[in-house]
């Protein structure tokens, strides 16, 4: 194994670890964390891990993006852009990003799920996300089906027009392939 991909291992680990981190904190008790600092813990720590591969023309921050008309896209998980947000919170780590500036879209999630009812959800969400940048991804933390139905989830989403889906874990498996691929995607935008 290369330097490269030792280093690249090092760092699925951590993130892995992190996340691990996070689901003994999740389930304790009566505190449980609401889901939507769940998506805000998952997609920071993400964007730390985008921040180390990101080319240098770009930057990537949590937001909306805003066409010159106004209109406002969803939450967006991470956006990849260039130039400077129209606005941005700092404190928050927080922008609205011109949909002329964004070069990706990244749509994070903690399962990747199966079923009718979570394909027409990331099928709309795609929908949603499509009008404000001209690449889609998905990135999923967690799933517990088998390889043949990931590569099943995959293909049926890349048909609705994510331009790639990536998993980080498979029950207890780290999907290197993935993490690889999803940073050499990082790298090549």
């Amino acid at each position: 194994m290369s330097r490269v991909k030792d280093i690249l291992k090092i760092r699925m680990n951590k993130l892995n670890e992190s996340t691990d981190l996070y689901e003994l904190v999740k389930t304790g008790g009566h505190g449980k964390i609401p889901t939507f600092v769940e998506g805000l813990i998952l997609s920071s720590l993400l964007i730390e891990e985008i921040k180390q591969d990101l080319p240098n023309e770009y930057s990537v921050m949590r937001g909306q993006a805003i066409k010159d008309n106004g209109e406002l896209s969803k939450e967006i998980d991470a956006i990849i852009f260039s130039g400077k947000p129209y606005y941005e919170w700092q404190n928050i780590g927080y922008a609205i990003i011109p949909s002329k500036q964004i070069r990706a879209a990244l749509e994070v999630n903690t399962w990747f799920g199966s079923g009718v009812s979570k394909q027409d959800e990331y099928k709309d969400l795609y929908e949603q996300l499509k009008p404000f940048s001209p690449e889609v991804f998905l990135f999923c933390f967690h799933d517990d089906v088998s390889d043949a139905k990931i590569n099943e989830h995959k293909t049926m989403l890349k048909s609705f027009g994510y331009k790639d889906v990536f998993i980080l874990k498979r029950d207890d498996t780290l999907l290197e392939n993935d993490w690889y691929r999803f940073v050499q995607t990082i790298r090549q935008l």
